[in-house]
């Protein structure tokens, strides 16, 4: 059984039958005090579960309060403690097009934006900082820090396109601007990453040619071992991180590669020696969509794996040493529902993509740039998910393998 973030929550149903009702949203799963304000900020009124929100809205969640907000769309809103956002409902009476605002004054929100094809809808999250404009299907953490006027987004899946709001406020993106993955067409490779001089990326330095070069040859890779992921899948279960290496290498790396990287570094902790990340063939991972209302916002564990220790052959470059050989096959539950009436579980790749490195080292592919020593990263939902399999794993090595 997966085990459950502490805010995977129950989501509402809205139903809405016009656009007049649809100026609306609704909380649930309300823990601790969230408080909402219509018109006048300064009046403040404590809500319970199952509210309705009016078409513009300020929600605040004090300490130790959580709640979800289900709006039209459908986009669903978790509100972290000590957050404050900002609802706007608007309509273009010429275009029928539908628009909602989502201010974030401070705090962290994770938003997943599912929005119907046949209805023009679009939707914008800013901070005091920066700007988001959300694609259909778009799922991220934004983090607003008033006090250092920054702002830090972690795209989870979708694409965002995010800019920054005036010359001395600062944005720190923690997945490609645009973390392509079209789940409708395949003809052509998915769209490189945007150019970086849009938002200060203080962690990054200059793309090498040579390295763009090369993340562009691997495109072509990848869209193949997309297409076999979303084979016989109609919900796209794959999610983008940005990985750096030692060598200055910044790419799109699917989920898959970051638990690899992040795995490794794990047992190397554990044991001085040299350990590989090879790829899973015969067990396969699954990322699991969950219908109904247990959905989880983003959870995962590691429910099998198989570490052995192995010798390279005699003659092979790297004969001279012995590797520990790991497998893994990891559960993830994801923000995407299966389609009614369909509760199979989505298969993932069948390999933990293994990346080839010179020498016996995994430092090429282990430096990474979100770290769980950032508490502002740490505590995102991708860092508890992190967590959360990182301490799974290392018990079960600590308790059942003599290392």
């Amino acid at each position: 059984m997966i085990k459950t973030l502490e805010y995977a929550a129950v989501l509402a149903c809205l139903c809405c039958h016009a656009w007049g009702q649809a100026q609306q949203g609704r909380i649930s799963s309300v823990t601790g005090a969230i408080e909402t304000s219509a018109g006048n900020p300064s009046l403040w009124k404590t809500v319970a579960d199952n509210a309705l929100v009016p078409g513009n809205t300020r929600i605040r969640s004090n300490d130790n309060a959580s709640c979800v907000v289900t709006l039209f769309g459908t986009t669903t809103i978790y509100l972290n403690q000590k957050s404050q956002i900002k609802i706007e409902f608007s309509k273009d009476s010429a275009s029928a097009l539908r628009s909602q605002t989502i201010t974030v004054y401070y705090g962290e929100i994770f938003l997943s934006c599912d929005m119907p094809e046949n209805r023009r809808c679009r939707y914008t999250v800013a901070t005091p900082s920066a700007s988001m404009t959300i694609d259909q299907g778009a799922g991220f953490s934004v983090l607003s820090d008033t006090t250092n006027a920054t702002t830090r987004l972690m795209v989870l899946r979708g694409v965002v396109d995010a800019k920054v709001i005036g010359a001395d406020k600062r944005l720190f993106v923690q997945a490609p601007t645009k973390a392509f993955i079209d789940r409708r067409a395949f003809a052509d490779r998915p769209e490189p990453m945007d150019s970086l001089d849009l938002m200060d990326l203080s962690w990054t330095q200059p793309l090498n040619p040579l390295l763009l070069s090369n993340e562009q040859n691997q495109q072509a890779t990848w869209k193949n071992r997309i297409k076999a992921t979303l084979a016989d899948t109609s919900e796209s279960a794959i999610v983008v991180c940005r990985l750096k290496n030692s060598a200055g290498y910044t790419g799109a790396w699917d989920i898959e590669q970051a638990f690899a990287a992040l795995l490794a570094d794990k047992i190397r902790e554990l044991t001085p020696t040299p350990v590989e990340i090879s790829p899973l063939y015969g067990t396969e991972t699954e990322l699991a969509a969950f219908n109904g209302k247990a959905l989880q916002v983003v959870s995962g564990k590691i429910v099998d794996f198989e570490l052995a220790r192995y010798t390279p052959p005699k003659g092979s470059a790297k004969e001279y040493g012995a590797y520990f050989h790991c497998k893994i096959t990891l559960l993830l539950s994801v923000d995407a529902p299966a389609h009614p009436g369909d509760g199979a579980k989505f298969k993932a790749a069948k390999e933990m993509l293994a990346k080839d490195t010179p020498g016996n080292s995994l430092d090429e592919i282990i430096a990474m740039r979100f770290s769980l020593a950032d508490p502002a990263f740490s505590e995102s939902a991708m860092g508890k998910t992190l967590r959360s399999v990182l301490s799974s794993f290392e018990f079960q090595v600590k308790n059942h393998l003599p290392l």
